[in-house]
């Protein structure tokens, strides 16, 4: 079944899993490192590292090339990412690895957190979402009840805003995407 959503040419997203660590071994991507759950450790070889490096989240891609989608299959089959279909939805917990400190809040709508590897500015609706994430909903979830209680904003808006803030968190090492259970 997996192989299967990996296969198609229709507009998907990929989601990395998890984070990467620096070890004196090389790179070691750490997955559910979260309470309640056991860890999963794999080791990188440099184009997995360089690969899952460079993806975001928010990005949709087509009629991916047969190497790509056969690259995919195997990193998903391995539970290293997820590779969906858009219109399935983004059924992955958001998780904070770090602690999140609110700095300003301008009225300009842009905040700034600071992370351990320093700040990150994001809109509204970022730190609205920095408040409602648990480790546990996912951001399906999220958005949804963010839908709910902005009734006049367009879904697909909070979603591809929900993805920048989410990209954003993960390039700052501050947060990683989960799979849901």
């Amino acid at each position: 079944m997996a192989s299967e959503q990996t296969m198609t040419t229709e507009p998907t997203r990929i989601i990395p899993f998890g984070y990467i660590e620096r070890t004196a071994a090389g790179a070691v991507l750490v997955i559910n490192k979260r309470a309640g759950f056991k860890p999963h450790q794999f080791t990188l070889d440099e184009r997995t590292e360089r690969f899952l490096s460079s993806l975001e989240v928010w990005r949709i891609h087509h009629d991916l090339p047969e190497e790509a989608r056969t690259f995919l299959d195997a990193l998903q089959q391995r539970g290293v990412l997820a590779a969906t279909p858009v219109w399935l939805g983004l059924n992955v917990i958001p998780v904070l690895r770090d602690s999140v400190v609110m700095v300003s809040t301008p009225s300009s709508g842009f905040h700034t957190l600071r992370t351990s590897a320093g700040d990150v500015g994001v809109t509204e609706l970022g730190a609205l979402l920095l408040h409602m994430i648990d480790g546990e909903r996912t951001v399906d979830t999220l958005v949804d009840e963010i839908s709910d209680s902005m009734p006049d904003a367009p879904r697909t808006l909070l979603e591809s805003e929900a993805l920048w803030f989410i990209q954003s968190m993960r390039q700052a090492g501050a947060m990683t995407l989960e799979p849901a259970a």
